[in-house]
């Protein structure tokens, strides 16, 4: 829970190079298709590494499935009795930072923006610290 985001970002970064280098295609903006796997994001968001394409042959994902960036098991509602309470306190932890944000479903922490709000300057930190502070570390 309390990786870095370069901890992330590098375990990231390296399961997107494995698949490449068993198979998968790298996506180097000129495809205009869907991304399978996101790339790993500096400390400003920036993107980082390779970005790899859908479909992402079969064989490729056996080959790197060690590389595999594991999630805590904290942020799946599956594993984790308390998702649905913790993921209300992470999104009022980033509210009340001034990062506005709504929860798009209850089984996960995909989100969006609120309309009418800018993005404060430190809004992926704020997003770490808020994802700590809710689910513990």
């Amino acid at each position: 829970m309390d990786d870095t985001v370069q901890r992330r970002s590098n375990l990231q970064v390296a399961y997107n190079k494995c698949l490449i280098d068993n198979g998968a295609k790298e996506n180097t903006g000129r495809e205009g298709v869907d991304l399978a796997v996101a790339p790993g994001e500096d400390a400003d968001g920036n993107p980082i590494g390779p970005v790899v394409l859908e479909p992402v042959p079969p064989a490729a994902r056996a080959a790197c499935l060690s590389k595999l960036p594991v999630m805590p098991p904290e942020l799946s509602p599956a594993t984790n009795p308390d998702f649905h309470r913790q993921s209300l306190a992470y999104v009022a932890c980033m509210r009340d930072g001034g990062l506005y944000v709504e929860l798009l479903s209850h089984d996960n922490l995909d989100w969006t923006y609120a309309e009418g709000h800018s993005v404060p300057e430190n809004s992926y930190q704020l997003e770490d610290d808020c994802l700590v502070e809710a689910f513990g570390g």
